[in-house]
């Protein structure tokens, strides 16, 4: 029985200290980081003097990201996972790009984890943007946000950033009882996402 427990002791000692190594380092990436804006986002930090993306606020298990090229100065957080300076917008730690960010605005967001806002679809001076894609071929002008990842403009449909079809001005419906808000339904035809299920 000793060699026994001297195996488990040689086996388990040094995974004991390395996870607690690990859980010093992770606390203390999150002392030295500031939440830039807790009410919107638990995403975004100062930290020293750099601003650094976590995951959900997941230090230990993901670590941070710097976002490089940031104006600390003028950045902000405008959602749960999208924030600006006077020079970008940042979809996480990414750069969207052709964003605008003087005339950028979130056109709809959803409910993330009962607490914060996630965005899905948003627009500046010259484009419509689903995450960080723009959508190509889009009329600003009369872009509407539909429900679930589908909008559309006066004349084609769109799933997050693709056009799936033309609707030459036929109102697109939801299907009754879809509680996901998967299908839509326009004219003839009924898609599921972007597939089309039905050309009655």
């Amino acid at each position: 029985m000793t060699i026994i427990y001297i195996i488990l002791a040689i086996l388990i000692i040094p995974a004991l200290l390395f996870l607690i190594v690990m859980i010093f380092f992770a606390s203390g990436f999150s002392r030295w980081a500031k939440n830039i804006n807790g009410k919107l986002s638990n995403q975004y930090y100062y930290q020293k003097w750099e601003i650094v993306f976590v995951s959900n606020a997941n230090f230990f298990e993901l670590w941070e990201k710097i976002i490089p090229w940031t104006d600390k100065e003028t950045f902000e957080v405008i959602e749960y996972n999208i924030a600006k300076d006077k020079k970008n917008v940042y979809y996480n730690d990414m750069i969207i790009e052709n964003a605008d960010s003087k005339t950028f605005e979130v056109v709809w967001k959803n409910k993330f984890n009962n607490k914060y806002n996630y965005w899905l679809f948003s627009k500046d001076k010259d484009n419509v943007f689903y995450l960080y894609m723009k959508i190509k071929g889009v009329n600003l002008e009369s872009f509407k946000y539909l429900w679930n990842d589908f909008s559309c403009d006066d004349i084609n449909l769109f799933y997050w950033d693709k056009k799936i079809w033309k609707i030459w001005k036929h109102t697109p419906i939801q299907i009754e009882n879809d509680k996901q808000l998967d299908y839509l339904w326009f004219d003839k035809f009924v898609y599921y996402r972007d597939y089309l299920v039905k050309n009655a």
